[in-house]
């Protein structure tokens, strides 16, 4: 994966979202810089942070190149 619009939404996301929330979204990634996480599987396919990703596309582009971390999960990830 090399750019934010290789990660693929949850079809089966039930947080369908609305545009306020969104723009809530939106808006604090404008002020506070990008300090939440979008967890995806092996495959690229997100399974935490489907809207945050809507948000970063709108703000950064679809082009942008998101800092990967890797893991098996076998021990949880602070950043």
């Amino acid at each position: 994966m090399a750019k934010l619009s290789d990660l693929i939404p949850d079809s089966k996301n039930a947080n369908k979202g609305t545009q306020r929330g969104r723009q809530q979204i939106v808006g604090s990634i404008q002020r506070n810089k990008f300090g939440r996480s979008i967890v995806a599987d092996k495959h690229h396919t997100i399974i935490g942070g489907n809207k945050t990703i809507e948000a970063s596309i709108e703000v950064y582009g679809a082009e942008a190149e998101p800092i990967i971390i890797e893991s098996d999960g076998s021990r949880p990830i602070v950043h």
